[in-house]
């Protein structure tokens, strides 16, 4: 069974070419990772590359979060769901809700200039969310060139 023997299970939503799900599975063997995303060439390349590695604690799928969600096999199964690039933080705290069990946590990767009008909206919910903000970080190839990020992690979304 996939994940069985792995202490922490999390979903990567919009995978794209693995990135953070191959590194995240490389690097931590005792966390299984689903890769998910909409494009089947997307998902298939994450697989090849994740076969290529070596990687047994991870599985990638071709498939939209909040179908997967509704499955009975994957419904409130993770405790992290991880974004880059996919979409707002209102709609992946909807798409990522049917995916997340009790107190897990949604890590959204942003530019500052993207979190900051997310952080507020946040803020503004009734009853508002637990969430933080990380220190913003420069990506490498110079800082013009690359920019800035950092993590918005909205927890106890279920």
């Amino acid at each position: 069974m996939p994940g069985a023997g792995h202490h922490l299970k999390m979903c990567d939503v919009g995978c794209g070419a693995g990135l953070p799900s191959l590194i995240l599975a490389a690097a931590f063997p005792g966390l299984f990772v689903t890769a998910v995303d909409s494009t089947g060439k997307k998902a298939a390349f994450v697989r090849k590359a994740g076969e290529m590695m070596g990687l047994r604690n991870l599985r990638a799928l071709q498939a939209r979060a909040n179908e997967l969600g509704r499955s009975p096999e994957f419904r409130h199964s993770f405790r992290l769901v991880t974004a880059r690039a996919v979409g707002t933080a209102e709609t992946l705290m909807r798409e990522a809700s049917g995916l997340l069990c009790g107190g897990g946590t949604l890590v959204l990767y942003r530019t500052p200039a993207q979190a900051e009008p997310e952080a507020e909206r946040l803020k503004a919910l009734k009853p508002p969310l637990p969430f933080e903000l990380s220190e913003p970080f420069a990506l490498p190839g110079g800082e013009a060139a690359a920019g800035t990020r950092l993590f918005l992690m909205i927890r106890g979304l279920s």
